[in-house]
């Protein structure tokens, strides 16, 4: 049985049910001596200790999506993730050095395989996989970086596209931040979304627009889940990723200012939104992949949207209806047979009503699923090359196909909008 989807999460839910009830009936059963006993009875109590925290990591799994199999379930939990095999546009099969891992990092978080390689200034670049400087201008190379700003800061892959390198290197392209859920390992974007050889194909097949990629997860203050929120007395968090990022990044790579994409999946399409509808200057578009408009009260959030201001502020749905809306772009992408509460297709068709111009809108609707990692990478190419055709001049690429199985429901139609098909 598959660990995601309805039927596991029902059945853990019923196994944990059903296991103190089990105690209660058999207490007085246990037979033998006292030390049987007493025995038997823990043995009753541990087993509906073990249903109730089998269905709670089930359920949370089924709601942020950490991960979707059993024996990545049994790594999550073991924190026993190894090395695993990067994708084509990085290489990393026989690289030899690794990253060293952040401290705030999820489970499993920079565990791959990278090598140190010179930049073409000469600085020292920390690299997943072993291609050659030499060959950048023909697959680009993902780079492993760390850019803090204050007491906040965050580590990220970041893939620079072929047209980077050479000696007509362009420093003028446009910067995509992807972020996972939260808080789901950054190593995903690369190992399970494949996001740099998708990027490549896309640029080498002319659907997307060359850019560079920065890939990260929303937690730039270091376990305290913000919902890239600018905290009030507190880390601003938002500011990090619309404005100090982006700098850092361009620093690094010696970049020149230049539009900017968001897209992210869960927590971090909440997150990718939010940048463009908060700094609309900067970011010209965003997709978001099985996310919510509302931003989180759970425990992790340490209370921060208790204050009804500040969640009305960060509340997308609340700012799209009371106050002005600015002119961009936005994707939402869910499944059909999503019937989540807080992230579901009923909340993305809810979320689709409430936008209006000068907002320009779409939903890309999957048949099944859309709310793990096979869904996030099966819709990839066609969500960064609907956000490519966002950019000026719509970024000298065409529209990627509409992934199979599924359909895509135009939306809000802005006043200098393209088509969105």
């Amino acid at each position: 049985m598959s660990l995601t989807g309805r039927p596991v999460l029902w059945l853990s839910a019923v196994l944990a049910l059903l296991a103190p009830v089990a105690a209660v009936v058999l207490w007085d059963r246990v037979r033998g001596s006292r030390w049987r006993q007493v025995l038997g009875r823990l043995a009753l109590l541990g087993m509906g200790e073990m249903a109730a925290l089998v269905f709670a990591f089930v359920a949370l799994n089924d709601y942020a999506g950490f991960v979707d199999s059993w024996s990545q379930a049994v790594h999550f939990v073991t924190g026993a993730f190894g090395h695993e095999k990067v994708s084509a546009a990085t290489n990393s099969e026989n690289a030899d050095a690794s990253a060293s891992p952040d401290p705030t990092a999820a489970p499993g978080d920079f565990r791959l395989s990278t090598q140190q390689a010179p930049s073409p200034a000469g600085h020292i670049w920390r690299i997943l996989g072993d291609n050659p400087p030499e060959k950048w201008v023909d697959t680009g190379v993902t780079v492993l970086g760390r850019f803090d700003s204050g007491p906040v800061g965050e580590e990220a892959y970041i893939y620079l596209p072929p047209q980077y390198f050479g000696p007509h290197g362009r420093r003028d392209l446009p910067m995509l931040e992807e972020f996972t859920g939260s808080p789901g390992p950054t190593d995903y974007l690369v190992s399970k979304l494949h996001t740099p050889d998708v990027v490549l194909s896309g640029i080498k097949s002319g659907e997307i627009a060359p850019m560079v990629v920065v890939m990260m997860r929303p937690d730039a203050a270091g376990g305290w889940n913000t919902a890239c929120t600018d905290v009030p007395n507190g880390p601003q968090v938002l500011t990090y990723y619309t404005k100090d990022l982006p700098a850092g990044v361009r620093q690094m790579f010696g970049l020149h200012p230049a539009p900017e994409l968001a897209i992210g999946y869960a927590e971090g399409g909440y997150c990718a939104a939010k940048l463009a509808l908060l700094d609309p200057t900067d970011f010209r578009a965003a997709a978001e992949m099985a996310g919510t408009f509302h931003p989180p009260t759970d425990a992790s959030t340490r209370g921060i949207f208790a204050d009804q201001n500040v969640r009305e502020q960060n509340d997308l749905g609340w700012r799209l209806q009371n106050l002005p809306v600015p002119a961009v772009s936005l994707l939402l992408t869910t499944a059909r047979d999503d019937d989540r509460a807080s992230d579901g297709h009923a909340v993305a068709e809810q979320w689709l009503g409430l936008t209006h111009p000068p907002i320009t809108s779409a939903e890309l609707v999957l048949d099944h699923n859309g709310h793990n990692y096979p869904s996030y990478e099966h819709q990839l190419l066609f969500d960064l090359s609907w956000l490519s055709g966002k950019l000026p001049a719509g970024g000298d690429s065409h529209l990627a196909a509409v992934p199979s199985e599924a359909s895509l429901v135009a939306g809000a139609v802005g006043p200098e909008a393209t088509p969105a098909a």
